[in-house]
């Protein structure tokens, strides 16, 4: 697990499993994997595909939910491996509310996890997502 912000990290599959005690909401965002249930955490699941562009309605929900969490506390967002979906939802996070151009977010992330892999077209779903949130006032 790597902290991107102080309040939001990205990890995977492992770090999801059993998150840190200090984080208490956990963002899955890999079809594959079924987030344990805690109850003193809250969790959600946005069922990303591995290696396929991320569709802009499930970005838009992914980082909805990290802003409307990460102002109560630490937010973990996690993939299988936290090499391709879970740092591309943090990118998109930065881009879509942190104020990021989205060359600033992919490198602002690399720099604190180099192995990133993000997923293709990954910027034109980021620029869809950023468009709904402003059409949207949100």
């Amino acid at each position: 697990m790597v902290y991107i912000l102080e309040r939001l990290a990205v990890g995977n599959a492992r770090d999801g499993a059993a998150p840190h005690i200090d984080i208490p909401y956990v963002l899955c965002v890999a079809e594959e994997l079924t987030p344990p249930v805690f109850p003193e955490l809250e969790t959600h699941c946005v069922p990303v595909v591995d290696l396929q562009p991320i569709p802009p309605f499930q970005l838009e929900e992914a980082v909805r939910w990290i802003a409307g969490h990460i102002p109560k506390g630490k937010v973990l967002v996690h993939c299988n491996a936290g090499l391709g979906r879970s740092p591309s939802v943090v990118i998109a996070y930065l881009y879509c509310y942190e104020d990021f151009n989205f060359e600033k977010a992919v490198e602002f992330v690399a720099e604190r996890k180099p192995d990133i892999s993000p997923l293709p077209d990954l910027f034109l779903s980021c620029q869809e997502v950023k468009r709904r949130l402003a059409s949207s006032g949100s």
